[in-house]
């Protein structure tokens, strides 16, 4: 990703957060289903891009087993 691509990311969900804190409850509920559902849909392709990114990391390093991401872990958020 760009750093303008990554701006503009950034900025998405800055207006994002935005709207949602005055969202009704029922609001922020449908939009962590709809979070949820894009996770599950896209569960394999983040699991391979995880993958990408841990194998530039040394094993010993703390952070790497906290960064792994796997089908578990990954669906443990969704529900």
């Amino acid at each position: 990703m760009t750093k303008k691509g990554l701006f503009n990311l950034l900025s998405k969900a800055k207006k994002a957060q935005s709207h949602l804190a005055f969202s009704s409850f029922s609001q922020r509920n449908e939009v962590l289903r709809l979070i949820g559902e894009n996770l599950e849909e896209n569960l394999q392709k983040i699991i391979r891009e995880n993958q990408k990114d841990l194998k530039k990391m040394d094993t010993a390093d703390p952070r790497h087993d906290r960064l792994l991401l796997n089908e578990k872990r990954i669906l443990s958020v969704v529900d």
